[in-house]
C-alpha cells in the first residue's frame, strides 16, 4: 500500500508540473493534429491512472492585484485537473473513471485488470504500455485518447480567456461546466479502414439544467451544438486517378488508363496509331464515352489503397458542415431561446472540414448570440465561413482557432455586461463599434470561381479605447 501510495504522489507531482508547464508556455497545442507518440502516450498515461483514480474537484480560488474584478462567465467545455486557480472554478468535478466505465461498459478495464494482463511493462515502459493498450484494446485507448484530447482543449480556452481578459485589464474566474456532464449518444465504431471514431452531441437538457442554476450571464461555448463526428485517422485513403489518354482512335472512343494500378507504355504500329500495352504486354481496350463513364463508376470506388499514417489525426466533422448546419444550428438557437437573460459566444468551427453557416440568415440568428470564427493571414482560418464576426488572435498570443477566438469574445461580452450594457444589446454593439469590415474569397464550385464574401473582424484596438474610457 506504501509503495502504491508513494508512486501515485510521484505521478501527481510530475503530472501537474507538466500541466502547469503547459498552460504557462507560450505554444498552444492543436488537438486535432498529434503525433502518434504524443497521442500514444497521452493514451498510456490515462490507461494508467484514470482508470485507477478519481479526480477531486477545484480548491481555492485565488485574486489577482491591480486588476478591475468581474463577474465571471461560465464556460462549457472538458474538465482538466490544473494547479492554475486562476483558470476556471468548478462545482460540479468529474470522475473520470467512472466517465470511461460509463462510455465502455463490458469493454471497460481498470488498472488491475490491464497489469494481469500485460505483468510489469505496463508500470516501466510509459510508450509500450500505451501500444499495448492501443494494440490489444482499441476502443478503450480511443475513449482515452480523445479525453486527452478534450483536455488540451479545455486548458487552453481557458488559457485564452485568462490572457484577453489580463490585456483588458480585468479579472474573473469562469465557471466551468464539464463536458463530461454535457454530452449525449456517444457511439463509438470502427470505419471500413480500421480507424476508430465516435459521434456525440452536447445534451441541451443539461446545458439548460446547469445555465438554470448558475448566476454567470455570459457563456462560452467553444464546442458545437449538434452531432460531431470525432475520428482517430491512423489509416488514410489513397486513390488513384482515372485519366482519358489524349488522343483518338475516331471521333467517339477514347483510350483510358488507370493510374497507380498498373504501369502502361505506348506500342508504336506501322502506319496505325499506337497503341497502350501492360508489362504483360496486354494491350488495353479503347472505349466509347458512354462505356468509360460506366467503367469509371464501377471502379472508381475501388481504386485506393490503405496506407497507415505516420501521425495520428484527431479529424471532427464539425456541426456547421454546410449540409448538416440547418439542424443543428437549430440546437443552438433553442438553447438561446431557453436562456434569453443569457449571452451565448459560440464557435463557428476550425475549418478542419468546411463549415459553412451562410445559409443561417442574419435576421434568424438569435440576438443574444455571436458565432465567431478565427481569422490569420488576411483570411478566414481554415474553411470557416459566415460567422458572425472573426478574430485575429495573433495580437493576443492566441492559437488561431475558432475555440480560442471564441473566449476573446466571451471576455468582450463579460466587460460589457458588466458596464451595464443590456444584454440585447451585447450582439449589435460588438459587431457596430468594435469590428471593422473585411472581405475574402470563397470558392464557389457551380461557377468555378472565387468570389467576395462580406463579413467583420474585430479590432482590438477600437475595444480598448472603449475600456480605457470606462477607467478614465
Amino acid at each position: 500500500m506504501r509503495v502504491y501510495l508513494s508512486i501515485h504522489i510521484l505521478y501527481y507531482s510530475v503530472y501537474y508540473v507538466n500541466i502547469f508547464i503547459m498552460i504557462n508556455t507560450e505554444k498552444e497545442t492543436d488537438i486535432r493534429r498529434l503525433t502518434r507518440r504524443d497521442f500514444l502516450k497521452g493514451t498510456g498515461y490515462l490507461a494508467f491512472w484514470l482508470l485507477l483514480t478519481s479526480i477531486e474537484g477545484s480548491r481555492g480560488i485565488e485574486t489577482e492585484k491591480d486588476l478591475t474584478q468581474i463577474p465571471p462567465p461560465a464556460m462549457i467545455d472538458f474538465y482538466v485537473p490544473t494547479p492554475d486557480r486562476l483558470l476556471f472554478s468548478t462545482s460540479t468535478p468529474v470522475d473520470n473513471s467512472r466517465f470511461v466505465k460509463g462510455v465502455l461498459g463490458d469493454k471497460y478495464r481498470n488498472f488491475l485488470q490491464l497489469f494481469r494482463e500485460f505483468g510489469p511493462p505496463l508500470l516501466f515502459h510509459p510508450e509500450q504500455r500505451a501500444e499495448m493498450v492501443f494494440n490489444n484494446h482499441p476502443e478503450l485507448a480511443f475513449v482515452l485518447g480523445f479525453i486527452n484530447s478534450g483536455q488540451h482543449h479545455g486548458i487552453n480556452v481557458a488559457q485564452a480567456m485568462k490572457t484577453t481578459r489580463k490585456s483588458f485589464g480585468y479579472s474573473f474566474i469562469p465557471e466551468l461546466y464539464p463536458w463530461q456532464k454535457a454530452y449525449r449518444d456517444l457511439k463509438i465504431f470502427q470505419t471500413d479502414i480500421g480507424n476508430w471514431a465516435c459521434t456525440v452531441e452536447i445534451d441541451p437538457e443539461a446545458i439548460h439544467d446547469f445555465l438554470s442554476s448558475s448566476s454567470c450571464e455570459i457563456v462560452n461555448l467553444s464546442l458545437q451544438f449538434g452531432e460531431v463526428r470525432v475520428e482517430a485517422q491512423m489509416f488514410e485513403k489513397r486513390y488513384a486517378e482515372i485519366s482519358i489518354i489524349p488522343y483518338i482512335y475516331d471521333a467517339t472512343t477514347y483510350h483510358y488508363v488507370v493510374l497507380g494500378r498498373e504501369n502502361y507504355t505506348f506500342k508504336e504500329r506501322d502506319g496505325l496509331p499506337p497503341i497502350l500495352v501492360t508489362e504483360e504486354g496486354k494491350h488495353v481496350n479503347p472505349l466509347n464515352p458512354k462505356k468509360y463513364k460506366e467503367f469509371k463508376q464501377k471502379i472508381e470506388p475501388t481504386l485506393y489503397e490503405v496506407v497507415k499514417l505516420d501521425d495520428i489525426f484527431i479529424r471532427f466533422l464539425e456541426a456547421y458542415n454546410a449540409n448538416i448546419v440547418d439542424t443543428n444550428f437549430g440546437e443552438f438557437r433553442r438553447a438561446c431561446s431557453q436562456h434569453p437573460d443569457r449571452f451565448f459566444c459560440t464557435a463557428a468551427g476550425s475549418g478542419y472540414n468546411p463549415n459553412d453557416l451562410r445559409s443561417i440568415t442574419p435576421e434568424t440568428r438569435p440576438i443574444n448570440s455571436l458565432v465567431i470564427a478565427a481569422w490569420s493571414e488576411g483570411s478566414p482560418r481554415g474553411c470557416v465561413y459566415g460567422p458572425d464576426l472573426y478574430v485575429d488572435t495573433k495580437p493576443f498570443g492566441i492559437l488561431p482557432a475558432g475555440s480560442y477566438a471564441t473566449p476573446i469574445i466571451t471576455t468582450v461580452a463579460t466587460i460589457l455586461r458588466y458596464h451595464g450594457v443590456r444584454i440585447n444589446d451585447i450582439r449589435q454593439m460588438v459587431l457596430d463599434e468594435f469590428c471593422t469590415p473585411v472581405t475574402y474569397q470563397v470558392f464557389n464550385p457551380q461557377t468555378k470561381q472565387f468570389e467576395p464574401e462580406r463579413s467583420r473582424l474585430f479590432s482590438q484596438e477600437a475595444f480598448l479605447e472603449f475600456t480605457r474610457s470606462k477607467v478614465n
